[in-house]
């Protein structure tokens, strides 16, 4: 059962006010899953590299 949401009146101003709200959630959104997408290659690459650092170290003893 959804709750029913009755809006009498709303003026202009109310409504931009929401539009801007969503508006910036949507831009933090972007710019976090920017941010995690430029990380990501960086860990990857240093995973591998420490893991080949292990390796070789390895084999010298």
């Amino acid at each position: 059962m959804g709750k029913d949401i009755h809006v009498v009146s709303m003026d202009v101003e109310t409504i931009a006010v929401i539009k801007k709200n969503k508006k910036i959630q949507h831009e933090r959104m972007r710019q976090g899953n920017a941010r995690i997408i430029m990380i990501h290659p960086f860990v990857f690459g240093l995973i591998i590299f420490l893991f080949l650092l292990g390796e070789s170290n390895g084999r010298n003893v």
